[in-house]
């Protein structure tokens, strides 16, 4: 069915409801457009609150506020849940308002709650003339997780979840309920609104029990160890550098000696094997540290929340720095 025959079927569909609704308050306001006086327009039972809400979405509807109708209707619904009347002004406020999904829901509601309703068909011919609109209408929702494979749940619909992290499909406009669950992390439930035409996407990072949910990061030890790792590798690595550079001065005074300089040539030769040492030591112990440091802050910003086992650093090339001078 093309988009303009389903747009006239809603139309008729439209029209035939609005005059066919006995339980409307609409449909039998009189020209000044002021309700019918009855004691409680929603039945035996409903909330003075309940009422309100209704009767201000009747107002607002009447001032061509169709969203702010639909608003003020599923307030009272909330309060009023039982109340057929409440659900067909939801669902007629929802159409004109744009929202098909939402005018589905309300409409299947009130089939629900008034299932010998004189109306059934043109109800039915209504909720048959949105769905192409509904289809149409949804919006792109992307969902991640750190860490991934998290079950996503729209609107406490369990038995039909939208999938596992990452998640990528389409929504129905409005307000929704997201539950996200992950074996060995706290459920994540938040409110999330959809808006018609703006595509949604969410990061979303799942805790352990207990964390901090203030700053979960800022008490990871992974962090401050790693940063410490780093700056006494950087200066361990400087300490080498130094001295590779003193030996190798050394070792071009003591090629300069003439023979036979011994008590000399021996002090210079025990200076150039101290600073080798150093040289070493500085260049192992620095460029390990660094590479310790550099894995924990990689763990801490791209590994799972158990993090992988870190294996041992491995051992510098000490040939390879370039910086030991040999006799």
């Amino acid at each position: 069915m093309s988009f303009s025959r389903a747009t006239a079927r809603l139309t008729v569909a439209s029209a035939l409801l609005l005059a066919h609704l006995p339980g409307l308050a609409w449909a039998q306001d009189d020209e000044t457009g002021e309700a019918p006086a009855e004691v409680n327009p929603l039945g035996q039972g409903a909330s003075p609150r309940a009422v309100q809400q209704y009767q201000a979405g009747l107002e607002a509807f009447r001032k061509s506020s169709f969203d702010e109708a639909a608003h003020a209707f599923m307030a009272g619904l909330k309060l009023a849940p039982n109340s057929a009347r409440l659900a067909l002004s939801a669902a007629r406020a929802w159409e004109k308002a744009g929202l098909a999904a939402q005018a589905i829901t309300n409409y299947e509601l009130y089939t629900d709650l008034s299932p010998m309703a004189d109306n059934q068909a043109e109800v039915e011919a209504a909720i048959a003339a949105l769905r192409p609109l509904a289809e149409q209408q949804k919006v792109a929702l992307s969902v991640n997780t750190r860490p991934t494979g998290a079950m996503v749940v729209l609107d406490g619909q369990a038995e039909k979840p939208l999938g596992v992290t990452p998640v990528n499909t389409r929504v129905d406009p409005g307000e929704h309920l997201m539950l996200i669950r992950l074996k060995g992390f706290e459920p994540d439930r938040r409110t999330i609104i959809v808006s018609p035409g703006h595509p949604l996407t969410l990061a979303i990072e799942m805790t352990r029990p207990g964390a901090d949910l203030s700053d979960s990061k800022g008490v990871d030890w992974k962090v401050p160890t790693g940063f410490g790792a780093l700056g006494l590798g950087i200066a361990g690595t400087a300490v080498g550098v130094y001295f590779g550079v003193k030996a190798g001065q050394t070792a071009d005074r003591v090629k300069g000696l003439e023979p036979g300089a011994k008590t000399d040539y021996d002090r210079r030769k025990s200076d150039f094997n101290s600073q080798k040492l150093l040289n070493t030591a500085g260049l192992a112990g620095g460029i390990t540290l660094i590479l310790a440091g550099s894995g924990l802050l990689i763990w801490h910003n791209f590994g799972g929340d158990d993090g992988p086992e870190l294996a041992p650093a491995p051992a510098p090339s000490v040939a390879g720095a370039g910086l030991l001078w040999h006799l």
